[in-house]
């Protein structure tokens, strides 16, 4: 799987990989809490748990990290782009830029239903200006003699600006905390961070 997600991150940035027919594109801009994010996406629901701070500075690894949950038996792993002021895909978002979504099975969760996060530990953007980063909940297409990638269903944060100069931190609200914590503890799989205030 970690392979196919290497494939389809270079792929997606060319315009190889396609969207579904039922595709539905929902464009958020905001403070990214998940009941602000639109839920009318035919895939299944994918929202926004932890979005990203809105200034940032040019190269340095962001956080709080980027945090997606979605349902784990509709999207087969979740994929980020960079898009700019004027809606074009930039390459100059590094970092894991595809990840597995993993259960959270504590005493917190509160649901049966097959949820689950996807953490991105490690974003950083390489060019100053104003954007926003694009989120893919991908499923592999098997019903063709040649097995692709396609978009259900995307999502977007709100925007970032990247500055030259040191920005001052922006910490997670205490209901991302939680969760973050949450995470965190539960599992090393889901790969999150420490505040760097805290290392």
């Amino acid at each position: 799987m970690q392979y196919k997600m290497e494939q389809a991150a270079a792929r997606i940035l060319t315009g190889s990989i396609h969207r579904s027919k039922s595709h539905s594109l929902a464009f958020y801009v905001g403070d990214g809490t998940a009941d602000d994010i639109s839920e009318q996406h035919p895939g299944g629901p994918m929202q926004i748990h932890v979005n990203l701070p809105q200034q940032v500075r040019v190269g340095q690894i962001i956080y709080p990290p980027l945090v997606v949950n979605a349902d784990v038996e509709v999207y087969d792993w979740i994929q980020v782009m960079l898009v700019d002021a004027f809606g074009n895909v930039d390459t100059a978002l590094a970092g894991d830029l595809a990840r597995s979504l993993h259960p959270l099975n504590d005493n917190q969760s509160g649901s049966s239903q097959p949820t689950g996060y996807a953490v991105f530990p490690n974003l950083s953007v390489g060019l100053v200006g104003t954007f926003t980063i694009k989120v893919c909940g991908m499923q592999m297409n098997y019903t063709s003699s040649s097995p692709d990638a396609t978009v259900a269903t995307e999502v977007y944060t709100g925007e970032i600006n990247v500055r030259e100069e040191a920005v001052a931190a922006e910490k997670p609200s205490n209901d991302e905390r939680r969760l973050l914590r949450r995470l965190r503890d539960h599992s090393s799989r889901f790969g999150v961070p420490r505040s760097p205030a805290s290392s």
